[in-house]
């Protein structure tokens, strides 16, 4: 079942999240989204709308995925931020408008979602005495949802 992040959300008008409990992008979406009270619905990439509907057309497994409410399925945060900004569902834009100052924050948003990945992965990983149960949770929640 989608959980509605916004009360009264109306499933055919609000957009889609398809994202994993624990991806690693699908914070920097979610809290964008959560920021402006952007209404959307959340759903695990392992239900069954994403497998039907989003990977014949994305053709790969991937968080996040957002579906708009035209049927359209844009993937990467950087994009379907873009994307959110550019059809006015958010009510201020987080780019800086001076060339500048918008070079040097693309550069910073690839270097954070790109550049540190393998940082973020030592952090998730390498301290399993502590993160191993919380990752077992989140994981099984995934694979419960396929079952």
């Amino acid at each position: 079942m989608p959980r509605a992040i916004a009360a009264n959300v109306d499933s055919r008008l609000a957009l889609t999240l398809y994202r994993a409990p624990v991806g690693l992008w699908v914070g920097k979406i979610r809290s964008y989204l959560r920021k402006p009270a952007i209404p959307f619905l959340e759903r695990l990439s392992t239900d069954p709308l994403f497998q039907s509907e989003a990977m014949p057309k994305v053709k790969r497994f991937i968080n996040s995925v957002i579906r708009f409410s035209d049927g359209t399925l844009v993937q990467d945060t950087a994009d379907i931020i873009d994307r959110l900004e550019q059809n006015g569902h958010a009510h201020f834009c987080v780019h800086p408008k001076q060339p500048l100052q918008y070079m040097v924050a693309r550069a910073l948003d690839l270097f954070g979602g790109e550049g540190l990945v393998r940082a973020s992965m030592h952090d998730r990983w390498s301290y399993r005495d502590y993160n191993e149960s919380f990752l077992r949770h989140q994981f099984g929640l995934t694979h419960r949802a396929a079952a």
